[in-house]
């Protein structure tokens, strides 16, 4: 039985290396396996590729600093991908090498040879020849011949691969071939209806049909479709009938120009085509019909308006130096020195840079829903000489901007931007966001902290005093019990205390104390930091409903704030252990 298997095993084996050798061979035993490169050339020294094949013949040539298409059609090339297609070609080593006798070279795809590469060179006269046949059986090598020689080379499949390159595979699928950052003007013609777009340092400017500043994301976000790879398919090289692709008379132009003496980059638009999904289009009025993907058609605005930027207040934030606001709160005005917002205007208090940080957020997402006039309209029209809210902002070495709104009615504002004076429909919240007087904005915390600042702390007034130390970021009881406690706990509480703002001032200096419940309080904390520096102590007393009165040591006022406080502090430390 063992003697039989191993006949039947080595039958098996002599079956396959007869394959292998039918497969690969194909014609002849290798004279040997080879490891050089099949052309001996570097990609640089390349100055045309020449493919030939059946009755097609694809030519690229160096030009300008890239490539450019000559055949079948004459246009840009893309210049990375024929610098791969010379990589595969170049890179390629001979696997084999078989000595062919005389007509055998038919037996492999090679009289004639199903591809002709012709590599031209710098300094020679001659181009430099490579005959590619057929794909051997095993599909991951294929069979070649430098002209002139009579061996068959064994090389890797992607030589084959890159001699059936076509055509549309080498063109440049860049839509307009201008750098994005040289781009000066955009003009847009849709109709009779013309807008131009003017770069102006990080901006863009409109003028023409539409007036005001651009979307400067959104025009990026064009300029990145424009001149990128937007070319989805080349449709025809030259149509007779161009009403056919909407680009008889084309639905919009646009133009890009780098500068007033050099001609701008002219793209026609044409008809959308769901079933292709894409557009047509194409290069000036001389080009070929292109059919450009989804993605560019939905950057280019079916409304010239909807180019323009919908912030209503341009600005950076840490460079603001002065806020006023003026509403049926009163006014307010607040300056920035050293980096501490100050409330100026009625009487200097200090300001909750919490708050004003919101404020400046809440006017720097501000955004139009509508645009009513253009720049320069009447204020009066639109309510706007009397409004119910003004906010003036003015940055650093500028001029100061005002934004103005109405009363909102039915759910909408009408506001205005100064001194641009633009008149557009905002949401009513923002009226409400911005209404804010020198009591929302002054700094009402009753323990000005940060939270990681806090190194101990001690509560009294619950079931038995509690005192807490933090030592390399963990907090402990300070006690004869000892031991660790639940940090989140504490971290929420510190959060509370230092978010906690008082609402109203009960007494600005109280002659009885008992009277508030504080002569003793209620609760009592005290708060440290690490290095053993006094940070505050709070005391609350008597609760009415939703509101506590507290005070704060060394000041004679009793305040009132949300009795919600009193129900984050631990009444003992087996709260803040369990």
């Amino acid at each position: 039985m063992r003697f039989r298997a191993t006949l039947a095993l080595a039958v098996l084996l002599l079956a396959l290396a007869g394959f292998y050798y039918y497969a690969e061979v194909k014609g002849g035993w290798p004279a040997k396996k080879e490891g050089a490169r099949l052309l001996d050339l570097t990609a640089e020294a390349v100055q045309a590729v020449r493919i030939t094949g059946g009755e097609t013949t694809l030519e690229t040539v160096r030009a300008d600093g890239g490539w450019r298409l000559m055949a079948p059609v004459r246009d840009r090339a893309d210049g990375a991908r024929v610098d791969r297609l010379l990589d595969e070609l170049l890179r390629a080593t001979v696997e084999r090498t078989y000595e062919v006798p005389e007509g055998g070279a038919k037996e492999y795809g090679l009289a004639p040879p199903a591809y002709t590469v012709a590599l031209t060179l710098k300094e020679r006269t001659e181009p430099i020849l490579l005959e590619i046949g057929d794909r051997a059986p095993s599909g991951i090598s294929a069979y070649a011949r430098r002209a002139g020689e009579g061996k068959v080379l064994l090389v890797p499949s992607a030589v084959r691969s890159q001699a059936e390159t076509r055509a549309s595979d080498l063109r440049d699928r860049t839509l307009l071939a201008v750098e994005r950052e040289q781009v000066q003007r955009i003009t847009i013609a849709r109709g009779t209806t013309n807008a131009t777009l003017e770069r102006d340092g990080k901006i863009w400017r409109l003028s023409g049909a539409v007036r005001g500043r651009a979307d400067a994301n959104r025009v990026e976000d064009l300029l990145r479709e424009l001149t990128g790879r937007g070319v989805k398919e080349f449709v025809a090289e030259s149509a007779a009938d161009l009403a056919r692709y909407g680009l008889a008379r084309p639905a919009a132009r646009i133009a890009l120009a780098t500068g007033e003496k050099a001609p701008p980059h002219l793209l026609l638009l044409g008809r959308s085509d769901r079933a292709r999904g894409g557009l047509y289009a194409r290069r000036g009025d001389a080009g070929p019909v292109l059919l450009l993907e989804e993605r560019v058609a939905k950057t280019i605005p079916e409304r010239l308006p909807d180019l323009r930027d919908r912030t209503l207040l341009l600005f950076a934030a840490e460079q603001v130096e002065a806020v006023s606001l003026a509403s049926q709160k009163g006014e307010v005005a607040l300056e920035r020195t050293g980096g501490t917002w100050e409330i100026v205007r009625p009487e200097r208090l200090p300001a909750d840079p919490k708050e004003v940080d919101r404020l400046l957020s809440d006017l720097a997402l501000a955004r139009a829903q509508e645009f009513l006039a253009e720049p320069g309209a009447d204020l009066r029209r639109f309510g706007l000489a009397s409004p119910g809210l003004t906010v003036t902002l003015r940055e650093k070495g500028k001029e100061p901007v005002r934004l103005l709104l109405v009363r909102p009615e039915q759910g909408r504002s009408v506001a205005a931007v100064e001194p641009e004076r633009s008149v557009v429909r905002v949401e009513a919240r923002l009226f409400t966001d911005l209404s804010r007087g020198a009591f929302d904005l002054r700094d009402r915390r009753l323990l000005p902290f940060e939270t990681g600042e806090v190194g101990s702390l001690k509560l009294t007034g619950g079931v038995a005093p509690v005192l807490l130390e933090q030592q390399q970021g963990r907090w402990r009881l300070r006690s004869s019990e000892g031991g660790e406690v639940k940090v989140l706990r504490i971290l929420e509480m510190l959060d509370v205390l230092r978010d906690l703002k008082w609402t109203a001032v009960a007494a600005e200096q109280a002659e009885d104390l008992a009277a508030y419940g504080l002569a003793p309080p209620a609760r009592e904390i005290t708060l440290w930091k690490g290095s053993g520096d006094f940070l505050g102590t709070l005391r609350f007393g008597r609760r009415e409903k939703d509101r506590v009165f507290a005070q704060r040591e060394r000041d004679p006022r009793v305040y009132v704030v949300p009795a919600a406080v009193l129900d984050r502090l631990p009444a003992s430390s087996a709260a803040l252990t369990q």
